[in-house]
C-alpha cells in the first residue's frame, strides 16, 4: 500500500513547482476566457498564458500578481502559473 502511495504521489508532484517562486519573479499566468458570439470572440484562439509579476507570497501555493503594466490582477494558485 505504501508503494502505491509513493507511485501516486510521484505522478501528482511531477509537474508541481511549490516554493520556487519569489516576490518580483515574472511568470506566465493561465488565462480564463469565455467565448462570446455577439462580440465575435473565440476563446479557443485566445492566448493561453500572459505575463505577470509576483508581488506577494500569501502561502506556499497562493500568490498575489500584477500584470506587466502594474495593475493588480488578484490571487492565483501555483497550478495556474509557469515560470519563465
Amino acid at each position: 500500500m505504501e508503494r502505491c502511495h509513493m507511485k501516486s504521489s510521484n505522478v501528482y508532484n511531477k509537474k508541481r513547482n511549490v516554493g520556487s517562486l519569489q516576490v518580483g519573479d515574472i511568470v506566465w499566468k493561465r488565462t480564463k476566457y469565455l467565448s462570446n458570439a455577439n462580440k465575435k470572440f473565440m476563446a479557443k484562439l485566445a492566448p493561453k498564458f500572459e505575463k505577470a509579476v509576483v508581488t506577494e507570497k500569501l502561502s506556499e501555493t497562493v500568490f498575489r500578481l500584477n500584470n506587466i503594466f502594474g495593475k493588480p490582477i488578484g490571487m492565483w494558485h501555483i497550478k495556474d502559473l509557469k515560470t519563465l
